[in-house]
């Protein structure tokens, strides 16, 4: 514990114990990258916007599906979760209704369609609907959209349910395929049953990761003889500050399926689920060819302000309004991302993919705050530090590492905050310098056979610490190898790229902690190169400091 309170009174120290208001969270970048030259997601879209409610008809606690336009059957979840009230809602685990809201888009065309689930809550509290504004604007862009009810599972466990959330969840998405069948239904012939989309918010976030991993399944992983059957592929998944970890098949972590987009936005001031533990879904294994995982971390959001029903009451451990973004601000960021990811995912608009790549591409649209974002491509590895070999290689074909000039290094488990949160399960390299050091920092990856042919290198970066009048981090990259057959090197400056600064303190209740968020930086060559040698030479702005570096990959291309 000592050691914990010397690293919150140095992170103070480092800080000056003060968190930033939003407005003032926002790095004034040195270089920006060219803003992407396409219709703001975030606004209002083309299409006219339709809209019906539908229900199981035994609703006796909810009056808001007394008069639904389509009637759906109950399902039988008891080999999930058997522990429905059955006294208050007049049913049982083994036939709870199918009740949610659409929105679509009126016109001619197959739409892309995703449901969406609530996190836990009182279970008379009811809050599907808070995500009317979300289904709203997709149906306006194009995109189908479900709002689910599930409120009769919460409030009954201890996040041990969410295996019955996700099956739920792929039960309304079950309809709206079975919908698109139907000659009689609104919906008739307009669905794009290749690009569905579950998607979900705090427990249901963990909630949609399993649904898109149990759409691959033919049998429920705790019971072998009870059979999964969906026949169709999800084409994406996106939560909203989601838990994880209530769930785990079978003990092991919930991975994402390398098929499965994926998408995960959470707050710097979320006072119920206060660390983001979705990025643990982006530290699991490595996305196909064609599916990219993104993590969009947003200063000054919170957890209930991704709901507008729950939004007036604020989070369980509340943050000062003052520390908060605006409830529409949050909004209009939820809308923008979303949006922009079904609509690069699906085909729609391939376009947007570099928002979220770099997030900058897309300032113009997002509120004036600090954001980070962490991604995740089909790459060519150069070292991640999971596989702890004290930097050895092992054959041919693997990188060493070989540092020299820092006063400090080690290979560690990543946390996500200075205060005990957990960790991101994520290994990585953390190496700190001296000011007044002979030998220049450096750590160079190199190995006897060049690389595959590569276009750039992306690189999660934290900076911890930054010594003296340093205001952001910088340092050279250099790559060496072979390009159109002869040798070759080039060098680029951080700061060319991206100004990489310290994050600020968040503030929640009395206490202030430091966050631990990776942000990807990506480096394109100027020529394809079969590489070498990587090698950060520390010769930049900050005489002294503190940095992590993890999941180094470079990006396979260029001509044969």
């Amino acid at each position: 514990m000592k050691q914990w309170v010397l690293l919150c009174t140095a992170a103070c120290i480092l800080m000056s114990c003060a968190t930033l208001p939003p407005q003032q969270a926002r790095v004034e970048q040195l270089h920006h990258p060219e803003a992407l030259d396409l219709d703001h997601p975030g606004e209002v879209g083309r299409y006219q916007v339709g809209s019906f409610t539908y229900a199981s008809p035994d609703n006796p606690r909810r009056d808001a599906y007394r008069d639904a336009a389509v009637a759906t059957d109950p399902v039988d979840i008891s080999p999930f979760f058997d522990q429905v009230r059955s006294g208050y809602w007049g049913y049982g685990s083994d036939a709870v209704p199918l009740n949610g809201r659409v929105w679509y888009p009126e016109g001619e065309g197959k739409f892309p369609a995703a449901v969406i689930v609530h996190g836990n809550h009182a279970d008379w509290d009811f809050s599907e609907f808070g995500y009317a504004y979300l289904g709203e604007h997709l149906a306006s862009h194009g995109i189908i959209m479900a709002t689910v009810d599930q409120n009769f599972i919460n409030a009954r466990s201890r996040g041990d349910e969410n295996d019955a959330r996700a099956v739920l969840l792929l039960e309304h998405l079950r309809l709206i395929t079975e919908w698109n069948e139907d000659p009689d239904h609104p919906l008739y012939s307009r669905v794009d049953t290749e690009h569905l989309y579950v998607m979900g918010h705090s427990r249901g976030g963990e909630a949609a990761v399993t649904a898109a991993m149990y759409a691959l399944l033919d049998y429920y992983p705790e019971d072998g003889t009870v059979e999964l059957d969906y026949p169709w592929s999800i084409r994406g998944a996106v939560s909203l500050a989601p838990i994880e970890g209530q769930y785990r098949i079978q003990n092991r972590p919930l991975g994402l399926p390398p098929s499965v987009s994926y998408l995960v936005i959470h707050g710097s001031h979320d006072g119920d689920v206060s660390a983001h533990y979705g990025l643990r879904f982006l530290q699991r294994g490595m996305p196909d060819p064609g599916v990219f995982w993104s993590s969009v971390w947003i200063y000054g959001a919170n957890h209930a302000q991704f709901n507008t029903d729950w939004a007036v009451v604020q989070d369980p451990r509340p943050a000062l309004r003052a520390d908060l973004i605006t409830l529409d601000q949050q909004l209009s960021a939820t809308k923008t991302l979303i949006s922009a990811f079904i609509l690069t995912t699906s085909g729609r608009e391939a376009g947007y993919q570099p928002l979220f790549e770099d997030i900058r591409t897309g300032s113009s649209w997002l509120p004036e705050t600090l954001m980070v974002s962490t991604y995740r491509e089909l790459a060519q590895p150069v070292e991640t530090f999971d596989d702890f070999r004290p930097f050895k290689a092992v054959g041919p074909q693997d990188w060493n590492l070989a540092l020299q000039g820092f006063s400090f290094w080690r290979e560690r488990l990543l946390p996500f905050s200075v205060v005990p949160q957990g960790q991101q399960d994520s290994w990585a390299l953390e190496a700190a310098w001296e000011d007044g050091s002979e030998i220049l920092p450096e750590m160079t990856f190199s190995r006897t056979e060049a690389s595959e042919q590569a276009i750039g290198l992306r690189a999660d970066l934290m900076a911890l610490e930054l010594g003296g009048d340093a205001d952001y981090l910088d340092f050279t990259l250099r790559v060496t190898g072979m390009s159109a057959g002869a040798a070759y090197q080039e060098e680029i400056t951080l700061s060319e790229l991206f100004t990489l600064q310290p994050l600020p303190l968040v503030r929640i209740l009395s206490l202030q902690t430091a966050h631990y968020i990776p942000q990807t930086v990506t480096w394109e060559f100027s020529r394809p190169i079969e590489v070498t040698e990587i090698a950060f030479i520390f010769n930049g702005t900050a005489k002294e400091g503190r940095v992590i570096i993890d999941h180094v990959n470079l990006m396979p291309g260029g001509a044969p």
